[in-house]
């Protein structure tokens, strides 16, 4: 698939909106479970209001694609899910980091971004991978339990 192609634009503009809309989300609970000031919370809902308009932008570029554009995906090669998959279970081994709330929050945006690609993409029409998405999930939710756990531990001063 090229990015010159109609369809190319248009999943290049949902992962991109995807990855928007999941940063406003968790930040906005991480700003509400914060001390910060609630207008840091006022700006993300007025940030979420154009995202959400955006999405009619959206859903006209993906009326333009016609039903031949829209083929089939590969996915990722088996290669790069299973050098992902063997990072996350090295990472496993090597313990708890200062960083194991940061970490749990970045895997937290990556799992949003992949469950609002999959609702964007089904409602709009776009094929993906169903094999490769349910993989990566998988893998992000392998890492951020793994840093949730590692987190609460050391909340727990264990």
């Amino acid at each position: 698939m090229e990015m010159d192609s109609p369809i190319g634009r248009l999943k290049a503009l949902i992962w991109a909106h995807s990855l928007i809309g999941a940063a406003l989300l968790v930040g906005f609970f991480a700003v509400l479970a914060s001390d910060r000031d609630p207008l840091f919370a006022a700006a993300i809902v007025g940030c979420a209001l154009v995202w959400i308009a955006a999405l009619r932008s959206l859903g006209r570029q993906a009326s333009n694609v016609s039903p031949k554009d829209r083929v089939a995906s590969k996915g990722l090669p088996g290669r790069v899910l299973a050098a992902c998959a063997g990072v996350q279970f090295v990472g496993m081994a090597v313990g708890r980091t200062a960083q194991d709330g940061l970490l749990a929050m970045a895997y937290t945006i990556v799992a949003v971004t992949l469950l609002v690609r999959n609702l964007l993409s089904s409602g709009l029409g776009v094929p993906f991978h169903r094999k490769t998405w349910t993989t990566c999930l998988f893998l992000v939710g392998v890492g951020l339990g793994r840093h949730l756990f590692a987190w609460l531990l050391h909340g727990l001063r264990f």
